[in-house]
């Protein structure tokens, strides 16, 4: 289904271009998340096998994960929405929420409860500010590799997280649209950010090198090693990661 209409591709054609693109951007987007998690997926291991960091894990074990991925997705494609897709989502919701509390039980509670009012406040103050930010004055290579790369990956995603959600709101009424799509998300998302980088950034303030670990990939787990049951824990975050891109894709 086109996203002007059917009309308007067989009767005027200029929402043909308009769908490839949105095809063009969702593939690229899955590509990165696909890349990044292989990575995430790949340092793992390579602490649990090893005990330590890799600066360089190479090739190898991302590609063997990726296609170990691609696999899942065609089978949670093949089964359907109503069935596999269902499952693997519910599934990761419950081991995405077993996760939070653990880390905000374990980690740095008090901590964790301070920054929740203070980051709002940040973000409200410089939301204005840091959008109409640029690299006049230095600073360039950061907001390349960083914000520049973050806001395009999200972006690449608009396609078909807007399809998506207006398929399934169909037949929703406004408010259940609006708590569904913007504030419910709103919320989880300031309580997820809060907790996992709250818990990253205590360690870091506390002595810690959670950012010294070579690449992002491998920070979340040198978080979690301060942190008792780090082998379970690392065990369902690359479960989560795993299973977010398939049901994703």
């Amino acid at each position: 289904q086109s996203v002007f209409g059917r009309e308007r591709i067989e009767d005027r054609g200029w929402g043909k271009p308009i769908d490839v693109l949105a095809i063009i951007c969702t593939k690229f987007g899955a590509a990165t998340s696909l890349g990044l998690g292989a990575l995430q997926i790949a340092a793992g291991l390579a602490l649990l096998r090893t005990g330590r960091f890799q600066e360089d894990p190479g090739a190898t074990a991302p590609i063997i994960i990726i296609c170990v991925l691609t696999v899942g997705v065609v089978v949670s494609a093949a089964s359907g929405i109503s069935r596999g897709i269902k499952w693997l989502s519910n599934t990761n919701m419950v081991l995405a929420a077993v996760l939070l509390v653990f880390v905000f039980v374990v980690g740095p509670t008090v901590f964790i409860l301070d920054l929740v009012p203070a980051s709002i406040g940040y973000y409200l103050a410089n939301l204005v500010p840091m959008s109409f930010h640029s690299a006049d004055f230095g600073g360039g290579d950061w907001l390349a590799s960083w914000t520049n790369f973050y806001w395009a990956w999200w972006i690449s995603w608009s396609p078909f997280v807007g399809t998506f959600i207006a398929r399934i709101s169909r037949g929703r009424t406004v408010k259940e649209f609006v708590l569904g799509v913007l504030l419910v998300p709103t919320a989880v998302s300031v309580v997820w950010f809060s907790i996992f980088g709250g818990a990253g950034v205590q360690l870091q303030l506390g002595g810690g090198d959670i950012a010294g670990t070579g690449s992002e990939a491998p920070g979340f787990f040198a978080a979690l090693q301060n942190y008792p049951f780090f082998v379970g824990a690392a065990l369902v975050v690359m479960v989560l990661t795993a299973v977010f891109f398939i049901s994703g894709a």
